[in-house]
């Protein structure tokens, strides 16, 4: 993070894309003053003792607003922080 830090905050378009077919799959614009960030995320259920991972792009806006966006494994995409919510049903119920 500190070499390409610079690279997080220039204003530009941020795509994540499926690896397999090259197609944009999520994006999100960074403005002037926004900090741009790509996570993944571990979601486990105790009840049906599984796990999957979620990939998220977003960003913090100029003003510290976070903006987050994720991709569920079923290619569901949800925003804010209602990815745990879904990614638990779906270990439930798959």
């Amino acid at each position: 993070m500190k070499t390409y830090a610079e690279w997080f905050r220039r204003p530009s378009v941020w795509w994540l894309m499926h690896k397999e077919s090259g197609h944009p799959v999520l994006s999100v614009k960074i403005n002037e003053g926004d900090q741009a960030y790509y996570t993944k995320r571990h979601v486990g259920d105790v009840i049906s003792a599984r796990e999957i991972v979620c990939y998220g792009l977003g960003k913090k806006t100029a003003e510290g607003i976070p903006v987050n966006l994720w991709l569920l494994p079923n290619g569901t995409v949800c925003g804010g922080e209602d990815v745990d919510h879904f990614a638990v049903k779906m270990l439930r119920i798959g």
